[in-house]
């Protein structure tokens, strides 16, 4: 079985000054991308808590929003579902500063209007 001809000559050198054009190109693209969006750094490298909250029905992730953007402490937290539409994932930037005082617990009061639901885990990183 034979794959290429022996007499066959492939030119890759003749190629080299549009891909390496195409190359540069790429390259300043994303130095571009990386300067003006920056870099998203996750909950494992930035620091904070992920609370994890389980609804008997779907969750009501605007009310939620709204609710947690309303209060000072948790205006830049992050409400995304997880897995389906009856769990979300709180993710907040900051953590409680003193061990006595349960982020979970905080969260609970504020969430009290939003329908039954039951605080799964709270991690802090």
């Amino acid at each position: 079985m034979e794959f290429f001809k022996g007499d066959k000559i492939y030119n890759f050198m003749g190629k080299r000054l549009p891909f390496l054009g195409f190359s540069a190109i790429l390259v300043v693209a994303s130095i571009v991308l990386l300067l003006s969006k920056g870099v998203n750094f996750g909950i494992d490298f930035a620091g904070g808590t992920l609370v994890q909250v389980k609804y008997e029905k779907a969750a009501p992730l605007d009310k939620i929003r709204d609710i947690l953007n309303n209060t000072s402490e948790y205006k830049n937290s992050s409400i995304t579902k997880f897995g389906s539409d009856e769990e979300i994932i709180i993710r907040v930037t900051t953590s409680s500063n003193s061990v006595s005082n349960d982020l979970g617990d905080e969260i609970r009061k504020i969430l009290v209007d939003t329908g039954n639901y039951e605080i799964r885990r709270v991690d802090i990183v």
